[in-house]
């Protein structure tokens, strides 16, 4: 089982910083088409090429956990949540079988605390359209 003490959160704005890691996770782990690295690159280029990709990549021992691709929107109220907005009606980030048997809540606050990091002043978190289980 994967131990999560040693766990590391990166944030980038490229999806070609971590394509090695989403294609790895892609292939394992829990995802489908609006996750996918060839998908939501197309949306960052085209849909929300008006907003900022903010792109997690959870770690552990150097080995892949996670992928959460997210978009920050600037305007009245800054709103962090999913790439390809209303064309996307299943969203998640990508997440490796080990890491969802492993996390606890604490494992989601320092998801919660990586975005709070990167992105000041946020007004609205919206993370909808989950599935209600990945594993």
């Amino acid at each position: 089982m994967t131990n999560l003490q040693d766990l590391r959160i990166t944030a980038h704005s490229k999806p070609g910083d971590v394509e090695t890691a989403w294609r790895v996770l892609q292939k394992m782990g829990t995802s489908c088409i609006y996750q996918d690295f060839d998908w939501v690159g197309i949306a960052y280029r085209t849909l929300e090429k008006h907003h900022k990709p903010l792109i997690l990549l959870g770690e552990a021992a150097n080995v892949p956990q996670f992928i959460i691709p997210l978009i920050v929107v600037d305007g009245f109220m800054k709103t962090v949540r999913w790439p390809g907005n209303t064309h996307a009606n299943i969203c998640s980030g990508i997440f490796s079988p080990e890491y969802l048997k492993a996390s606890t809540a604490h494992d989601t606050d320092k998801i919660i605390s990586a975005i709070r990091k990167e992105v000041s002043g946020i007004g609205m978190l919206r993370l909808g359209n989950q599935l209600p289980t990945l594993a």
